[in-house]
């Protein structure tokens, strides 16, 4: 997994509605405008923030506030000062086995510790170290937490018993519960490579598919992109639907989301690269009718977007064949309400359903089947409370309300000349030892007769780690990444 900079996730977890995208961007929404502030390297010469060899540049949709601007201003001055109170005595040495590295707590504060601990890790990476960190807990280990942080915990008392003991430092920690004298949840698979042919394999008997067509699939998928290598991939996220009333998983579907790099240069290589792989794929499984609305997807894009264009490219398998879907990542500024706009133009969308007042989509989506009308899907995102225009889940989320994390994606598809919100997606914050309780509620929400979480997604073959959970008129969807 990559690991987010540490001084984004200073960042992070002072602002309520960044989130992470892979390892050196983070994203948020601040008076209608998308920020992105992400990391540069020490010697660019552009950079809004420097502090050591941490340099820090940002893109954004529109002007910013002088009130938002003061924010980030103070924001950035404690991020300053907690960077000069780091001590790292010899970054470039190995870490000291056990917890011996990582000091004493100050006067007990156990998210001081934590904020040293991240500081000392930042140091080591900037170093140019690429070790396993041994001294820090495989628990707080940064590479091994999902993208958003779920709320800090303090225990009554540190643990005596268990993996937790052996840290020293659990009572504040997020992974530790009270009473905990079990097992650290492991990796199944240290290769995520090796974790989704093993999950393919599970859920493709569970959506009762032959494996030799979601090997197939998958070859093909990642024999096309040839970006696997590339610093900044990021492993397929598989997902499977659960329609209303049933307990048994009625497709598959996994993406390969496009490397989160910064360099343009590396994007437009990359870009180049996905639409030649879409293609292909294209060219292996739908008919010249539905190629040819790839190809005005395409053109789209190409009229309205930049080069740097992030594209994934993903796979939708059932019982009566495949679907081919592309996303595109417009970037902030990038006038995505052009890309939208000439998209239902010319692909039969509904204009007049387009949510208003015009805001932009942070995903613009084509889903092909061979025979089928294209599926143009648009993410839009919103707040939980700001839902309302969707008609989506008015009676709320039931038992799945308290893992809310107060905002999501409200999707609306265009097939045919029609149009409709299908679905609403939201962001799964449970850390990765307590995703089985997550696991439960979701399995249970829709019936609370099913019985346990069956064996094909319990973690046996593979880590099944949420990323996202969707709502929709047709089912309940889980994604996630396969270790």
């Amino acid at each position: 997994m990559n690991t987010l900079h540490p001084a984004l996730a200073f960042l992070r977890d002072r602002m309520r509605t960044a989130r992470a995208i892979g390892a050196d961007t983070l994203v948020l929404n601040i008076d209608g405008a998308r920020i992105e502030i992400f990391t540069v390297p020490a010697d660019a010469p552009r950079a809004f923030f420097a502090a050591g060899q941490t340099r820090l540049s940002y893109r954004c949709s529109g002007e910013l506030s002088e009130r938002t601007k003061e924010s980030l201003r103070v924001l950035l001055l404690d991020l300053k000062e907690s960077l000069a109170a780091g001590r790292v005595v010899d970054p470039t040495a190995s870490l000291a086995a056990g917890g011996a590295w990582m000091d004493s707590l100050h006067d007990g504060d156990p998210a001081a510790w934590r904020d040293w601990v991240a500081r000392s890790y930042r140091g080591s990476v900037e170093a140019g170290r690429r070790d396993e960190c041994a001294g820090l807990p495989d628990c707080l280990d940064l590479r091994m937490r999902p993208p958003i942080q779920p709320p800090w915990v303090e225990l009554s008392q540190t643990p005596t018993d268990g993996p937790c003991s052996r840290c020293g430092r659990a009572r504040g920690c997020f992974a530790a519960r009270d009473g905990n004298g079990s097992d650290l949840v492991p990796l199944r698979h240290t290769d995520a490579g090796v974790a989704e042919v093993a999950a393919l394999r599970v859920l493709a008997a569970a959506s009762d598919l032959p494996i030799e067509q979601a090997l197939d699939a998958h070859s093909l998928l990642v024999d096309a992109c040839g970006d696997r290598a590339v610093d900044g991939a990021l492993p397929f996220e598989y997902s499977v639907r659960l329609p209303d009333g049933g307990s048994q998983a009625d497709r598959l579907r996994f993406v390969s989301y496009y490397p989160l790099v910064t360099s343009d240069a590396l994007r437009c290589e990359i870009h180049r690269g996905r639409r030649a792989a879409v293609r292909t794929m294209a060219a292996r499984w739908l008919t010249s009718r539905e190629a040819a609305f790839l190809d005005t997807w395409l053109e789209c894009a190409a009229q309205t977007q930049p080069a740097t264009l992030g594209l994934s490219i993903g796979v939708e398998m059932d019982q009566t064949g495949r679907r081919l879907q592309i996303y595109a990542h417009p970037e902030p500024g990038g006038d995505a309400e052009r890309f939208v706009d000439a998209a239902i133009d010319r692909l039969g969308g509904l204009a007049a359903a387009i949510p208003t007042p015009r805001s932009p989509a942070v995903l613009v989506g084509l889903a092909l089947a061979a025979g089928q009308p294209p599926a143009l899907k648009l993410y839009y995102h919103r707040t939980w409370a700001a839902r309302a225009d969707t008609g989506l889940l008015p009676e709320g989320l039931g038992d799945l309300e308290p893992f809310n994390p107060g905002w999501g994606l409200a999707v609306q598809e265009h097939v045919d000349g029609r149009a409709e919100w299908v679905k609403w997606d939201f962001p799964v914050t449970t850390h990765y030892q307590d995703y089985r309780r997550f696991l439960e509620v979701f399995w249970k929400a829709s019936d609370a007769q099913r019985a346990a979480v069956p064996e094909w997604l319990a973690g046996e073959s593979f880590s099944p780690w949420p990323t996202w959970a969707s709502l929709g008129r047709g089912g309940r969807t889980l994604y996630f990444h396969a270790r």
